[in-house]
């Protein structure tokens, strides 16, 4: 298995392997790197995840069983937290080891996310927000599974900053 270091290295692989990678996983993290090689021009096969169909930006999804009836040179993993337990799918649906590439740290999602020129309009957002609350105290939320309502409820008259999806803890 190769590992990426960097979002530079991310670019330099599709680029050598244009045309001839599967992205695994084609949930948040595969989405965003599917996004990304588009914007940069780069071309890709699809994507290999759980759901056997459909597709996602204009890819065929396929399963991680119907990857082995597939031509492709790599197979690029998309999670950082999943990695070993896509690759060992992988493996069991006859993927060589050194056909598996893996993001070495989330930073390169991260650097992805960042990079306005691959979201211009993020840029516009973050200079409306920025300083407005400066010198005033406020909390990080790092939602997990043991978050609740009433933990929130604390922080009523506060300001907060959340991440993960954290709207699904409320019914609208």
């Amino acid at each position: 298995m190769y590992f990426i270091k960097s979002k530079e290295e991310l670019e330099e692989f599709g680029r050598f392997f244009d045309d001839k990678f599967y992205i695994a996983g084609a949930g948040n993290y595969g989405g965003k790197l599917g996004l990304y090689f588009n914007s940069k021009n780069i071309s890709w096969i699809g994507y290999v995840d759980v759901r056997e169909q459909g597709s996602l930006h204009g890819k065929e999804i396929c399963s991680y069983e119907g990857i082995k009836y597939r031509e492709y040179e790599r197979v690029l993993i998309s999670s950082i937290g999943y990695a070993q337990d896509i690759c060992d799918m992988l493996i069991k649906n006859g993927v060589e080891k050194n056909k598996i590439v893996c993001l070495e740290c989330n930073e390169i999602i991260i650097n992805i996310l960042l990079d306005t020129r691959f979201y211009p309009r993020f840029e516009d957002k973050v200079k409306k927000i920025k300083n407005i609350h400066k010198g005033k105290r406020g909390f990080v939320i790092g939602n997990g599974p043991s978050l609740d309502l009433s933990d929130l409820e604390k922080l009523k008259n506060e300001i907060t900053f959340a991440s993960n999806s954290i709207y699904g803890m409320y019914n609208y």
